[in-house]
């Protein structure tokens, strides 16, 4: 059976390597946007109950450097 760990280092590895493609599918990519895509895939996996998490989510997503890393969730209504 797959501990919590293991569980979100596997989620974690998952949306990095998804935010990863997401960069390779633009012509220029440096260490900078591989860092955020990181910090993004970190902050996805714990969710948006974490303060840490949804400040840089926000923050990341106010940078423009590239929107479409981060998705905003849609409200319900």
């Amino acid at each position: 059976m797959a501990t919590r760990s293991s569980i979100i280092r596997t989620r974690f590895a998952y949306r990095f390597l998804r935010s990863l493609r997401k960069l390779n599918q633009k012509e220029k990519t440096n260490s900078r946007r591989v860092k955020y895509a990181a910090y993004v895939s970190m902050a996805s996996v714990v969710g948006s109950k974490r303060v840490w998490s949804r400040a840089v989510l926000s923050k990341i997503r106010n940078r423009s450097l590239n929107p479409n890393l981060v998705k905003k969730k849609k409200k319900k209504r």
